[in-house]
C-alpha cells in the first residue's frame, strides 16, 4: 500500500492507494524487469516505473519519462494511475495544473470503484474544482466512497450535511 499526501482545493490529504487489479511489480532490484514489464504493456509496471522515474527510485529523475509512463497505465484503464494522474493535474504536480483534467481522470477511476478517486471527485463537485459545483454529484461520490471504507468521506460529507445550510463549503 502507497500513501501519498496532496492538497486538493487547498486541503492537504493522506490517502492510500488502492489495491492494484494486477500484482503489484516486486521490487527485487530488476529494474530491467521492470522495464520490460512496462514496454510490453503491464499497466501495474508502467505506474511502478513512472514513480520510480519521479521519485529518483533507482533511476535519475526524471519528470517526463516518469509522467510517460504513469499516462500510459491510465490510457489502458487502470484506475490506480488514473487516481495518481488526477492528483497530479489537480495539484499541478509534474504536469500544468488543470482542475478539469483532473476531474475527467478522477471520474475515470471513480467509474471503476476506486475509493480515493471517488472521494477527490466528490471534493472538485463540492468545491467546484475542475467541475461544476453540484451538491448533489458531491453527495454521490462522498457517499460511494464512504461505502468503500474510505475514512476521509463520511468527516466531509457531515460537515456540511449537518450545518444546516444543505450547501456545500467553499
Amino acid at each position: 500500500m502507497v500513501l501519498a499526501l496532496v492538497a486538493i482545493a487547498g486541503v492537504p490529504v493522506t490517502f492510500a492507494a488502492e489495491a492494484a487489479p494486477n500484482p503489484p511489480v516486486k521490487d527485487d532490484g530488476s529494474l530491467a524487469e521492470l522495464i520490460a514489464r512496462a514496454k510490453s504493456g503491464d499497466a501495474a509496471a508502467q505506474l511502478d516505473l513512472g514513480r520510480k522515474y519521479l521519485n529518483s527510485d533507482g533511476v535519475s529523475k526524471d519528470s517526463a519519462e516518469g509522467i510517460k509512463w504513469i499516462r500510459n497505465a491510465a490510457v489502458q484503464g487502470y484506475a490506480e494511475a488514473q487516481m495518481v494522474l488526477g492528483s497530479m493535474y489537480t495539484t499541478g504536480g509534474g504536469v500544468p495544473k488543470n482542475g478539469g483534467e483532473g476531474v475527467k481522470w478522477f471520474r475515470k477511476a471513480a467509474e471503476q470503484g476506486n475509493s480515493d478517486a471517488q472521494f477527490f471527485l466528490a471534493v472538485a463537485y463540492a468545491k467546484g474544482d475542475g467541475a461544476p459545483r453540484d451538491t448533489t454529484e458531491a453527495v454521490k461520490w462522498y457517499r460511494k466512497a464512504a461505502e468503500q471504507g474510505n475514512s476521509l468521506a463520511p468527516p466531509q460529507q457531515n460537515l456540511w450535511v449537518n450545518s444546516g445550510s444543505g450547501r456545500c463549503p467553499r
